[in-house]
């Protein structure tokens, strides 16, 4: 794990955000920067939200780890999302969980966690 990166997992928990070991495992294996444009990669690790292009934004840290903290996939759970904007949330959450799908732009995006960190989709069909 990157300094800057145990920096923001520690602040989140200090804070109250990161509550679970298997939140910060999920957090620590995805490169968020890996998610940003080049001109962003300098911020990825800030608790902060980070223009993506479109009028999109990546979202901060915090929020994710909000959502995962209540939602605690698990294991051999199976999850959809939809609208997974850079696909940032669903790496983390494929992380946790056996199966992710991501509803966007009418294709159906299946993530598994053997995939790399930026999360490849292995699968795309049509479902419109």
């Amino acid at each position: 794990m990157s300094p800057v990166r145990t920096r923001l997992l520690d602040y989140l928990e200090r804070r109250g955000y990161l509550n679970t070991p298997a939140v910060r495992a999920a957090m620590d294996s995805v490169d968020r920067a890996a998610f940003v444009p080049e001109r962003q990669k300098y911020a990825a690790w800030d608790d902060t939200p980070l223009p993506i292009g479109r009028g999109q934004t990546i979202s901060a840290p915090h929020m994710v780890v909000m959502m995962l903290e209540e939602l605690q996939p698990r294991p051999g759970q199976r999850l959809l999302e939809v609208g997974a904007g850079c696909g940032y949330h669903a790496a983390v959450a494929a992380a946790m969980a056996a199966c992710f799908q991501s509803f966007m732009g009418g294709l159906l995006v299946r993530y598994g966690i053997t995939l790399s960190m930026r999360a490849t989709a292995c699968r795309f069909r049509d479902v419109t």
